[in-house]
């Protein structure tokens, strides 16, 4: 939150606070240029190529890691 906000008239602010009616809208200076940010539904995150990891087909699904510590107790 900030001071800097621009006004809101009564109209608009009612509209916000009617159930059904706070759907935001676009600003006038937003031509769509900017895409999913305007949008309504996220599209899917794809990773850039050089983040992807191994073939999820050629990971092995699980793994155990057993430790011993000073306070393993119950190995005798």
């Amino acid at each position: 939150m900030g001071f800097r906000n621009p006004p809101v008239p009564w109209s608009e602010l009612q509209r916000r606070l009617e159930p059904g009616g706070g759907a935001p809208v676009p600003p006038e200076w937003a031509d769509g240029g900017d895409g999913p940010a305007w949008s309504r539904k996220r599209p899917t995150f794809e990773p850039p190529s050089e983040l992807r990891g191994p073939d999820p087909a050629t990971v092995v699904p699980y793994a155990e890691l057993h430790c011993h510590s000073n306070f393993s107790f119950g190995d005798g």
